[in-house]
C-alpha cells in the first residue's frame, strides 16, 4: 500500500531538493538547524530554558518533581543565575524577548529555536526540515569555505572573546562541561547537490554558494569588530532567501532563465505592480509543476498496461493509498472522518480534471489531483512556505495579493553578497547580475518587458521602470552603498 505522506511528498522533495518543506519554517527555525550542523551539535540548555520561556513559573523550577531545591541540577554558576531571573521577573521578560524574537519558543527546549547567536543557544529543534543541513553541504564543498569557517568562528568564540551582548548576557547559563550532542541525518545525496566537474549541477546551488562566500569576504573584519549580530542576522536572511530562490525554481521549465522576481519600489506604478504580482505568482505555479511532474512520473509507474480506467483510479484513492498519518489515527473516530474527507476530495479533483470532454489523459488527471490534496493533508505547502520566507525576510509584501516590495535590510544582504569589497559597479552592473543569476528585475537594461514575455507577464511602462530604478538608486543611497554623479550614472560599491 502507498503512505500518501511519504510516496507523493516526503521521498520526491527528499531526493530532489534534500530538504522536506512541510511545514512554516520561520528564519529562526532556519538558524538553529543551519547553525546547529555548523558548531557540530546542539546542547538544549535546560537553565537557559527556564529563563527564556515566558509561560514558566517564577517560582518553580525547571523540574520541581525531581528534588526540593528547585535548581539544585544545576552548576552553582547557574543556580546563581537562576535565582537572580526569579526574583527579577523584568529582567527575564527582556531575555525571553530578545530570544524569541521569531515567537519560535515553547515550553519544550527540543522544540524551541532562539534567535540565537552562539553555539550555547542552539536546540534540537527540528522545525528547519534539514534545510540546514542542505545549506551546509553547500557550504562545505571544496577545500576554500570563507563562509562555512567564519560562521564557526563566530559561533563558538570563547566566553572571554564574545564580542556580541546576546551571548554575554546568557554566558552565567551556561554549562561549558555539557557536551553537544550530534544530530543523526541521513546520509543521502539529493538531485539538487550533485557534483559535476568540481561544480554543482544545479546553477541556482553554486550562485548560493558564492553570494555565501562573497557575504562573508565582505563581512570578515566587521564581524570581529563588534558586527557579529549583523553577519548573523545578513547571514540567516541570505539562507532564507536561497530556499525561496530555489524552490521557486524547483518547476522551472526554462533552465537557461530564472523565475523572474520584479522589484517593486515605485508604489505608484500600476504596470510596475501589476508585474511583480504576476511574477511572485509564477513561483506558486512553478513549485505545483515541480509536484506534478513528480507524482506523474509514479502515477505512471502504477498504470496497468489496461491503463487507469474509473474504477481503478477509485479504488487507488479509497483503497490503495493510506492517508493515515499514525496507526492511533487509524483508529479513532476523528482520523477516519478527516481521511474520508481526503479521499472524497481526491476523488472530486480527479473528476473535474476528466470532466466531460475528457482534458486531461486519466494519469494526468490523477497526478493533478494528487497534487492539489497535498494541500489539504500537509501542515504547510511549499508554497505557503516560500511566501512566508519571503515575507518575513523583507523580499514579498505583506499584503494578500503578494508582489516583491523589498526591505532596505534586505537589499543590504544582497548588495554584500554581490560586490567584492573594494570594487565599484554601476546600478546596471549590479542590475544585470543579479537578473541574470537569480532573476530579479529593476528596470534599468531595458530589455527587462523582453525577459518576462516568454512568461506571459504583461509590459511594464518605460517611466514606471525608471522611476522604480530612481527610487533603487535612492535607497542605497540612503544606505550608504550608492553614490549618485551629476551625469546620472550611480555607483555602488561595499565600503570597509
Amino acid at each position: 500500500m502507498l503512505d500518501f505522506r511519504k510516496d507523493f511528498f516526503e521521498a520526491i522533495v527528499k531526493r530532489q531538493l534534500g530538504y522536506t518543506p512541510s511545514i512554516e519554517i520561520k528564519p529562526a527555525h532556519l538558524a538553529n538547524g543551519f547553525f546547529r550542523v555548523v558548531c557540530g551539535g546542539y546542547v538544549n540548555n535546560e537553565a537557559q530554558h527556564w529563563v527564556v520561556y515566558p509561560k514558566g513559573d517564577p517560582t518553580q523550577g525547571p523540574d520541581p518533581e525531581k528534588s526540593k531545591d528547585e535548581f539544585s541540577s544545576f552548576t552553582p554558576q547557574q543556580q546563581t543565575a537562576l535565582r537572580f531571573f526569579k526574583e527579577n521577573e523584568l529582567q527575564r521578560t527582556m531575555l525571553h524577548g530578545l530570544l524569541s524574537a521569531d515567537k519560535t519558543v515553547f515550553k519544550g527546549v527540543s522544540t524551541s529555536s532562539y534567535s540565537l547567536s552562539h553555539a550555547s543557544h542552539v536546540t534540537s529543534d527540528n522545525h528547519d526540515r534539514e534545510v540546514g543541513m542542505w545549506l551546509y553541504r553547500i557550504l562545505s564543498h571544496a577545500q576554500d569555505t570563507p563562509a562555512l569557517d567564519l560562521l564557526r568562528e563566530l559561533l563558538q568564540q570563547e566566553p572571554r572573546r564574545r564580542n556580541d551582548e546576546l551571548s554575554v548576557l546568557t554566558l552565567p547559563l551556561d554549562n561549558p562541561k555539557i557536551p553537544r550532542k550530534l544530530k543523526l541525518y541521513e546520509d543521502w545525496s539529493p538531485i539538487s547537490l550533485q557534483i559535476d566537474g568540481g561544480q554543482f549541477s544545479d546553477p541556482i546551488v553554486n550562485e548560493i554558494r558564492r553570494a555565501f562566500d562573497q557575504l562573508a569576504h565582505n563581512d570578515a573584519r566587521t564581524a570581529y569588530q563588534n558586527g557579529k549580530l549583523d553577519t548573523l542576522r545578513r547571514m540567516t536572511t541570505l539562507a532564507c532567501f536561497s530556499v525561496y530562490l530555489h524552490l521557486a525554481n524547483s518547476g522551472n521549465d526554462k533552465p537557461l532563465h530564472r523565475i523572474p522576481m520584479i522589484l517593486c519600489l515605485d508604489k505608484n506604478g500600476r504596470t510596475l505592480h501589476q508585474a511583480s504580482i504576476a511574477s511572485y505568482q509564477w513561483v506558486l505555479r512553478s513549485i505545483d509543476a515541480f509536484m506534478y511532474r513528480e507524482i506523474l512520473a509514479i502515477v505512471e509507474q502504477l498504470a496497468t498496461p489496461e491503463g487507469l480506467d474509473k474504477p481503478k483510479v477509485k479504488e487507488l484513492i479509497y483503497s490503495k493509498i493510506n492517508w493515515y498519518r499514525t496507526n492511533k489515527e487509524a483508529q479513532s473516530k476523528e482520523g477516519q472522518d478527516k481521511v474520508k474527507k481526503y479521499q472524497d476530495s481526491c476523488w472530486q479533483f480527479y473528476q473535474s480534471y476528466r470532466g466531460e470532454a475528457a482534458a486531461y489523459a486519466p494519469a494526468e488527471a490523477l497526478a493533478n489531483a494528487l497534487t492539489d490534496t497535498l494541500g489539504l493533508v500537509l501542515s504547510s505547502k511549499p508554497q505557503r512556505i516560500a511566501s512566508a520566507l519571503g515575507t518575513r525576510i523583507g523580499l514579498l509584501s505583506g499584503s494578500h495579493n503578494k508582489f516583491y516590495q523589498p526591505h532596505p535590510d534586505f537589499l543590504e544582504v544582497l548588495v554584500r553578497a554581490t560586490i567584492p569589497k573594494g570594487e565599484t559597479w554601476t546600478l546596471r552592473a549590479l542590475a544585470e547580475h543579479w537578473a541574470d543569476r537569480y532573476g530579479i528585475l529593476v528596470g534599468i537594461l531595458g530589455n527587462e518587458n523582453d525577459r518576462l514575455h516568454p512568461w506571459g507577464i504583461a509590459p511594464v511602462n518605460g517611466s514606471e521602470f525608471a522611476t522604480n530604478v530612481a527610487a533603487l538608486a535612492e535607497l542605497l543611497e540612503q544606505s550608504g552603498y550608492a553614490r549618485r554623479y551629476a551625469d546620472g550614472v550611480v555607483l555602488v560599491t561595499v565600503g570597509g
